[in-house]
């Protein structure tokens, strides 16, 4: 699966002594990882994403001047030497946070991150998840507060489209390989394609 793969790739990096990150958008799929949340990794409270990271009608994000200039002031020792930084569970990220890491990323990499000859190091981001997956329940005040941010999905966003991602599709379910039924049940569901079969089995 896709959290096993991350992890193979982890030891890859460390065999090529690539310095590497892993995160997670829930404490769960942290955990799994032995890494933290994206939230953490950042340094971005939930409530300061929600009041001070927004997004406006021409689908761009702006972040909140002092937010800003208290992210410029830190110092992130960790990004000076980060080559790889992996997201599991990237279907729930927030387009704030997506927003807010490329913003350090390449804050970071222009200011000292250089390789022989003088170009910026840039920082490989490796993104995880399933985009069928059902979304996080939110409050109704979260929604009007910026509906555009859970109407439309991650990777139409502009900053998803901005960064270019390479998608590479895993295309074998392991987890409930040993019932083809119940993952052809679960292809329908992610896609809007649910027959009445499916809730007979589901409820049998």
């Amino acid at each position: 699966g896709k959290t096993a793969a991350i992890r193979l790739m982890g030891r890859v990096a460390a065999v090529l002594n690539l310095m590497y990150e892993f995160t997670a958008t829930t404490g769960p799929s942290a955990f799994m990882l032995q890494g933290r949340t994206v939230a953490s990794f950042i340094g971005v409270s939930p409530s300061d994403m929600q009041t001070r990271v927004t997004i406006t009608d021409d689908n761009t994000l702006t972040i909140d001047p002092l937010l800003m200039a208290r992210l410029s002031s830190k110092e992130f020792s960790f990004f000076e030497k980060l080559n790889v930084l992996f997201i599991d569970d990237a279907s729930l990220l927030d387009r704030r946070q997506l927003f807010l890491l490329r913003w350090l990323c390449e804050r970071h990499c222009a200011s000292g991150r250089r390789r022989r000859g003088g170009a910026p190091l840039p920082i490989q981001l490796v993104c995880a998840g399933d985009f069928r997956q059902l979304p996080e329940i939110i409050k109704p005040h979260q929604y009007l507060a910026s509906p555009r941010l859970f109407r439309e999905p991650l990777f139409r966003s502009q900053v998803w489209e901005s960064m270019r991602m390479e998608v590479c599709c895993l295309a074998e379910n392991f987890r409930h390989r040993g019932d083809p039924e119940f993952m052809e049940i679960l292809a329908r569901i992610g896609l809007g394609l649910v027959v009445e079969s499916d809730f007979l089995q589901l409820s049998s």
